[in-house]
């Protein structure tokens, strides 16, 4: 019998050291202007409810999290598909490497693979299905 069992996790925890795949009946990338800028609105519009001027940027760790919706992985073999959420995964990680590239050359950068002291800002609910008996690996 297979279990679905949710896990909220930081966005860090779930693109850290993972490589994902995406199964052939899997829609192509449709997101366009509209869905990017949402998803850009949303996390900033978040991030201001807490942001103040004086803070530190070690602050916003303790920033509350913003769910961003249930992420569907699973796991065939010793292989991770994307299930449900590939366009906001796809869509965070590109953003995610533009803000990389922006700050190249900056004296100030911030490191995403630092490991930060708390439980950090982004969350995702990440559902997995698995054996019942077999182990969870970690997405």
């Amino acid at each position: 019998m297979r279990e679905i069992l949710g896990k909220a996790k930081t966005v860090r925890e779930l693109l850290k050291g993972v490589k994902y795949s995406i199964d052939y009946y899997q829609r192509e990338y449709k997101w366009h202007d509209k869905q990017i800028r949402e998803l850009v609105d949303d996390l900033t519009g978040k991030f201001l409810e807490e942001y103040e001027p004086g803070h530190a940027r070690k602050k916003v760790v303790d920033y509350p999290h913003y769910f961003l919706g249930s992420i569907i992985i699973s796991k065939k073999e010793s292989t991770s598909y994307i299930v449900d959420g590939q366009q906001r995964l796809t869509s965070l990680t590109l953003l995610l490497i533009l803000l990389r590239t922006l700050q190249r050359g900056r004296v100030e950068q911030v490191n995403p693979d630092r490991s930060w002291n708390g439980p950090g800002w982004v969350a995702l609910a990440v559902q997995e299905p698995f054996c019942r008996g077999s182990s969870a690996s970690s997405v």
